[in-house]
Order: C-alpha cells, then structure tokens, then sequence
C-alpha cells in the first residue's frame, strides 16, 4: 500500500499467510458482517479477512488481470472491475 501524505493505514493489522504479498490495493471493502475485502495488484487478487484482520481467503489468479474497484452489495456478491479486460466480474462471497 502507497503512503500518501494524510493518508491513514495499518498494514500489520491483516494476517496474511507468508506466501501471500499484499502488493498495490486499488480497492477495499468491507461486508455485513464486517468482513474485509482488498483488491490487490498481486497475485490472488481478491483477499478477504475477517474483522480482526485474520485471513480467510483469496481467488482471483487467471480471471482478474487488471484490477481496479471493487464493491460488496446487500446480498454480500463481490462487484470488481477490471480495466485491462474491460468487464465487471460478480463473485460470491467466496469467490
């Protein structure tokens, strides 16, 4: 994640798995349930931890190529963007 000036982040909070990279987020949010959703410029793009920032799961390798934004609607479906493809990708929660 860059720091920007006034920028506020706590990258330690989320308790990725060593062979995970958090690289540039482009997007983040955060479900009902008070999940964490980050979308990311590396791999496995999409990264979901819980509200205390424990890792849960990850997918994206092969279908998001240029992520850029990302929503949870009411029902908790992820709505990414990826501007390389040019398409909006719906996934479950669980990818």
């Amino acid at each position: 994640m860059e720091n920007r000036p006034g920028s506020r982040q706590n990258i330690g909070f989320f308790q990725l798995p060593k062979d995970l990279q958090l690289a540039g987020c482009s997007a983040a949010a955060v479900d009902r349930h008070g999940n964490y959703y980050l979308l990311h410029r590396g791999e496995r793009p999409v990264i979901c931890c819980d509200k205390n920032g424990q890792y849960l799961r990850s997918w994206g390798d092969g279908i998001i190529q240029g992520p850029h934004g990302l929503r949870v609607d009411p029902q908790g479906n992820l709505w990414i963007t990826d501007v390389v493809q040019h398409v909006v990708f719906k996934f479950s929660p669980t990818g």
